[in-house]
């Protein structure tokens, strides 16, 4: 919890969140958000992180919700989060949390049950989540490490989420075998300290963490054959250099990244010729493969700040700061042929009424370019009022740098050239 923050969305009960974005809340004017894992930038278009928090690895946490300081771009909350560090003792930690249908209860009783309420719902079938970290020195006093594995599954019931059409050979009918959600959420972190000197320290860090929603889009009307089993492997790393130059300066310069590639793939055995995908209007079923994509997206940044704590201060204590900041962020999309068919079957109560066709296949990106520079000072009137100020350039070059696609079923090969989307450059004080 931290002053003026509101979580957003709904509160995990039992990890029927699981595999859900890290939030970091609103406060209360602006969604924006600015997420800092390690130093990391790990904003997700305008939503919270695209990282999955191991939270048992986290050594501090720090979260704003107004008047943060020029280092950060936008409005709204600001959160920052410092993974542990190995020392010259080794300690580790080790935790099982579960979970199992057996635990749970339910208030349907035998009257609901014989008017056809299935008390299964859409409960948790079984859930665990699994830790592991251990941490300490490679060499005393200079080198060090901090290592941890997180593993979290949870399988749940969807109300009338059918596996097949069962003997009958239809949708929706009493003899559909069910079919339940499985989320698997695995990650590693390994974090390495050195320190040469004592002026001086360098420090490597990589976190990554997997989403398998193994069954995405399953609902009543959408059964398995029909759903995404979707991966997805946000991997923020970087390399970092720290020097304190003096008992009042420290320079800072950071090497990093926070890439990931979206895999949305049809079931096995869906995607085949004589099962394109289907939509009947009557119904509301769909049936045959779901559409693959692949959405890679890569950003990298570069950050170099000096920091100035100065002995004598004017009103009050200041700490200065200023540095450069460089991201690079490039969203692709590939869009591929079907073996079923690049084309959707409407109809109606079973009867084919229209067909919808697609131009597969595609291939093409976006790129974003923003370097910025900022001044900050955390000015530190007495000891219950604190103003940050400061002033922040920006420029942003947001730009398709094309596509290509390929000659298919219903569509001639072509190449598209770059297209500018938006290019600005601005200077936004703070306080």
């Amino acid at each position: 919890m931290a002053p003026g923050v509101r979580y957003s969305g709904a509160i995990d009960v039992g990890g029927n969140r699981t595999g859900q974005f890290a939030t970091g809340g609103s406060n209360f004017g602006s969604e924006q958000q600015s997420p800092f894992l390690e130093g990391i930038n790990t904003r997700l278009f305008e939503g919270g992180s695209m990282a999955y928090l191991d939270q048992r690895a986290l050594d501090e946490i720090q979260a704003t919700a107004v008047g943060s300081s020029a280092e950060f771009a936008t409005p709204g909350v600001a959160w920052t989060g410092i993974v542990k560090s190995g020392g010259n003792e080794f300690h580790g930690l080790f935790s099982y949390d579960g979970q199992f249908q057996s635990l749970q209860a339910d208030n349907v009783d035998q009257a609901l049950i014989n008017q056809g309420l299935d008390p299964s719902g859409n409960s948790i079938k079984s859930y665990y989540d699994v830790t592991a970290q251990l941490g300490g020195r490679i060499v005393r006093d200079k080198l060090w490490f901090f290592a941890a594995f997180r593993s979290i599954e949870r399988v749940s019931n969807e109300l009338g989420f059918s596996e097949s059409r069962g003997p009958d050979g239809k949708y929706g009918t009493a003899d559909d075998p069910l079919a339940t959600r499985t989320m698997w959420n695995p990650g590693q972190t390994l974090k390495v300290s050195y320190q040469p000197a004592a002026q001086h320290r360098i420090i490597g860090f990589v976190s990554r963490s997997i989403k398998n929603e193994r069954q995405r889009g399953a609902s009543r009307f959408v059964p398995l054959e029909t759903t995404w089993n979707y991966w997805y492997n946000p991997t923020p790393w970087k390399f970092e250099y720290q020097w304190t130059a003096s008992n009042k300066m420290m320079v800072n310069a950071l090497w990093g990244d926070s890439s990931y590639l979206a895999q949305w793939r049809a079931q096995d055995g869906s995607d085949v010729a004589g099962n394109p995908m289907t939509n009947d209007i009557f119904s509301g079923y769909t049936r045959g493969p779901a559409a693959v994509a692949r959405n890679p997206n890569k950003n990298h940044q570069v950050n170099a700040s000096m920091s100035y704590y100065p002995e004598r201060s004017l009103m009050g204590h200041h700490e200065l700061k200023t540095g450069f900041q460089y991201y690079i962020s490039v969203y692709g999309v590939s869009y591929y042929d079907l073996a079923s068919g690049n084309y959707t079957r409407f109809l109606d109560n079973g009867k084919a009424y229209q067909i919808r066709t697609e131009d597969r296949q595609v291939d093409a990106d976006s790129k974003l370019n923003n370097p910025n520079l900022f001044i900050s000072d955390t000015w530190r009137l007495n000891r219950r009022v604190t103003a940050n100020l400061g002033l922040r350039f920006e420029h942003h070059d947001l730009f398709s740098r094309g596509g290509v696609k390929q000659a298919s079923q219903f569509g001639t090969p072509a190449t598209y050239g770059e297209m500018d989307i938006l290019t600005w450059d601005g200077a936004a004080p703070r306080g």
